[in-house]
């Protein structure tokens, strides 16, 4: 009986350590995104998330000409409701019958839903900064 007071005494003390040496750090991870609009046109943004049982979410974003959009989402925590990058399939438009759609699998420089098609800074070793910028050859092969 002794020995197993011993055990638990020391088991404790152990457990108590283990605490005592862990630190709190900051673990979130943050994505900024700016959208720039050097093109000719006001442009509007509709970003999908395809739901379950085709309940589909979609959000709305417009940049006018010479204008930035700016989106801030946490990687840990954050929802990725009306983050464009990180939606399914966007429909970018710059008229009503001028319209452009992409999904992951289209394989465009032109395709805002690729990260490689953005310029990518290290701001920090916990947070990044994508940029694209939209020209007017984005909207050349629009129909």
């Amino acid at each position: 009986m002794q020995q197993k007071k011993i055990w638990m005494t020391l088991l404790l003390i152990g457990t108590l350590n283990s605490f005592q040496s862990c630190k709190i750090v900051d673990d979130m991870m943050y994505v900024d995104t700016y959208f720039v609009n050097h093109s000719d046109y006001d442009i509007s943004i509709e970003s999908i998330i395809w739901g379950e049982d085709h309940e589909d979410l979609s959000y709305y974003d417009y940049i006018r000409t010479d204008s930035i959009l700016f989106q801030r989402s946490e990687l840990n925590l954050g929802s990725r409701n009306g983050i464009i990058y990180s939606s399914d399939s966007v429909c970018i438009s710059i008229s009503d019958s001028l319209k452009v759609s992409y999904s992951h699998n289209i394989d465009s420089q032109f395709n805002i839903l690729i990260l490689d098609n953005y310029s990518y800074e290290r701001v920090s070793d916990n947070h990044d900064k994508f940029t694209y910028v939209f020209t007017n050859a984005d909207f050349k092969d629009v129909n």
